[in-house]
This record gives C-alpha cells, structure tokens and sequence, in this order.
C-alpha cells in the first residue's frame, strides 16, 4: 500500500504537512513517518524538536531560548506529536529530556561542567600529595641524617671522654713518678 507520505523526503517536509493537514494513523503511514525520521540526522531532528519560532534577536538565528517572536508557529510541537505516535514513550521522552527539555539539559550541563572541576580538583589534588610527598622524603632524610649526625656526635663525645679519662690516668702516673723520685 501506498502512503501519503511516499513523496516526503525530509523530516522539515513531514512536519509541515502535519502541520497543515494532521498526522495520519494509517500503519503504512506511520512506517513512512518512522522511515523519514529514521533517515534524518539526530541535529536535523534536534532542530526541529527544538524549532519554536523564537530568535536570538530580531534578525537572529532560531533559538529556542530566544526572546523574540519570528512571527511563525514552531514544528516543536509537530515533531512531538509525530515522536509520540512512531516512536516509544520511553525513546520519545528520552529524546526529550536529552535536548529539548532545557532545566535537564541544563543540570546534564552544569553536571558536566562539575565533573570537568573535579576532574582539575584531582589532578591539583594528587598533585600537591605528590609534592607533599617529596616533601616527607625530605624531611625524613633530614631527621635521619641528623640522627645519623647525632648518633656520630655521641660516639665521638664518648673517644673524647676516653681520651680525657686516659689523660688524666696518665696525668696521675706520672705525678706518682715525679712523687717517688723527688723523695
């Protein structure tokens, strides 16, 4: 069977002629609406779920976000009305929330945005671990050379002492000899 739709090349194409004459329900139809928007590009289809008559300025581009009227009715609500009826609810609110819905794909923006943050967090982060790192190392090779230092000090004190103390015993044998021969 033959649908109304054969001679519809593009998605723009099949959402005016919903626009103007409503979406048939006929099954060869809907197969033709569901090959059309199957064959189209997901930023074409974007464009137009997204296509709401507004301007970006009053010789702007189409913005969806924008503030001034383009003096036209949008395909938005059209696309929708065809996403519903040939595609799944779950793909078509998908679809939805993934480019027209503009609080979700804000949040999915801004979560993006914060993702990227911690991700240079991280980075700085490990970063100054790495410093801290080197800087422990540091220190520790600090302490343990002026333990090694210290421990050094101890046992040189301590020949210091021996020595002293060796003196003195020979200082004290000595004056026990010049004591014997002067008597």
């Amino acid at each position: 069977m033959a649908s109304q739709y054969d001679s519809i090349k593009t998605a723009e194409e099949l959402l005016k002629e919903v626009a103007a004459h409503g979406l048939s329900t006929k099954p060869e139809d809907i197969c033709r609406a569901q090959d059309i928007f199957g064959r189209s590009e997901v930023k074409e289809l974007i464009r137009l779920a997204n296509d709401n008559g507004r301007l970006n300025g009053f010789d702007g581009e189409p913005d969806p976000r924008g503030t001034y009227s383009s003096g036209r009715v949008g395909l938005s609500k059209y696309f929708y009305q065809v996403a519903f009826k040939i595609w799944s609810w779950e793909d078509a609110t998908r679809f939805y929330n993934q480019h027209s819905n503009f609080p979700v794909m804000d949040a999915l923006e801004e979560n993006k945005m914060l993702h990227q943050q911690v991700k240079e967090l991280n980075g700085e982060l490990k970063r100054a671990k790495d410093d801290r790192d080197v800087e422990h190392r540091r220190c520790r090779e600090a302490v343990d050379a002026e333990q090694a230092a210290q421990k050094k000090i101890g046992q040189l004190e301590a020949e210091v002492h021996d020595r002293d103390m060796t003196i003195m015993e020979l200082k004290a044998k000595l004056y026990d000899l010049m004591m014997k021969e002067g008597k």
